[in-house]
């Protein structure tokens, strides 16, 4: 079963300001019934440098991962009894 939703993921990568060399990547991971998930994995890739930074889900399904260097990068999501979620060329 695929994770249903990756809520707030991608619209929370912020990097406010011109010229900012550092964004804030957070969400919510959510099964497909709604039910927040505990526990997944999430994992950002850096496309350029091959720098990984990984968080896991709080009680509430949120992660957040700060200081993450600006650029292209790949989101990975892992929870157990789910398939995998890969997200590539997230700017």
């Amino acid at each position: 079963m695929q994770l249903a939703r990756v809520t707030a993921v991608f619209i929370c990568l912020t990097a406010a300001g011109f010229g900012q060399t550092t964004a804030t990547l957070s969400g919510t991971i959510h099964d497909p019934s709604g039910s927040v998930l505990q526990g997944a994995e999430v994992s950002v890739t850096q496309t350029a440098t091959g720098l990984v930074r990984q968080a896991v889900t709080n009680g509430a399904g949120l992660f957040r991962l700060p200081a993450l260097p600006t650029g292209s990068i790949e989101v990975r999501i892992k929870a157990q009894g789910f398939r995998p979620i890969i997200r590539k060329g997230i700017v």
